[in-house]
């Protein structure tokens, strides 16, 4: 883990194992949250090309925004997976 700056608005983490091309820098804290936004709001991404658009819409929210519980959202977790050292 190095000291790389997370990309979401408002979010001022410095720990950061996860890059994506296209978004940027995403901290675990912020992915395990965009994780619940998708569950609570019941969006089911498949694909790396779905999930990316839901996550730069969510990179746009600021990380105070609280989110629900629900299903688990497997896919997008290994899309994490595949683009963390």
């Amino acid at each position: 883990m190095g000291v790389i700056s997370c990309s979401r608005s408002g979010c001022d983490s410095i720990m950061c194992d996860t890059h994506i091309d296209s978004v940027g820098n995403i901290c675990y804290d912020c992915q395990s949250e965009f994780i619940k936004c998708m569950e609570s709001h019941q969006i089911w991404a498949v694909g790396d090309e779905a999930i990316t658009y839901q996550l730069k819409r969510f990179m746009k929210i600021n990380k105070d925004y609280s989110s629900g519980s629900g299903p688990s959202q497997d896919g997008i977790r290994e899309f994490f997976n595949r683009h963390t050292k």
